[in-house]
């Protein structure tokens, strides 16, 4: 167990990590901004643990990570920045995210479903990335109205009205 942990930021970003994402990461007992992505060879979930560790920035993006997101993570008020794209990642979206949430990347996994309603009550949410998913219904108007968002690129069809889906969402060309 990592109980001597002394850096605040633990960057690791394309350094060919091989093996299951460690679980200790997520018990670090200071806030820490943890960056592993890149990392093709890092494998596994995201453990619950999430939501009670002491990350304030999560960058995994890249990597070859799978599962759902834990609901748990919901209940870190600390996590600022959480990127997990281009993975395959699945299932829904986590109703709750902490208060502090500034930049949510989630593009390029397989979420289905709806954008939560919850997420329109970030209100310091500044950039939030669903695009390249296979299903993502409906994004609440709130993300637009209440949120520092101004724009969403999202996955459009043919007809390409991405205002069906919500009154800031653009077409990703």
């Amino acid at each position: 167990m990592l109980t001597h942990f002394s850096c605040k930021c633990c960057h690791a970003a394309d350094n060919n990590l091989v093996g299951e994402l460690p679980s200790e990461l997520f018990n670090i007992p200071i806030r820490i901004q943890l960056i592993l992505h890149g990392n093709k060879g890092l494998t596994g979930t995201l453990p619950q643990s999430v939501g009670n560790s002491k990350l304030i920035f999560l960058e995994l993006q890249n990597c070859n990570l799978h599962g759902t997101i834990p609901m748990e993570i919901g209940s870190n008020n600390k996590l600022d920045t959480l990127d997990l794209s281009n993975n395959t990642f699945s299932g829904t979206l986590p109703n709750e995210l902490g208060k502090k949430m500034r930049i949510l990347k989630l593009h390029s996994n397989n979420f289905t479903g709806n954008v939560p309603e919850n997420y329109g009550k970030l209100k310091k949410l500044k950039k939030f990335e669903i695009f390249g998913n296979p299903l993502i219904e409906t994004i609440p108007n709130t993300l637009c109205t209440d949120t520092q968002i101004r724009r969403i690129e999202i996955d459009c069809d043919e007809s390409e009205n991405s205002t069906q889906v919500c009154i800031c969402c653009v077409c990703r060309k």
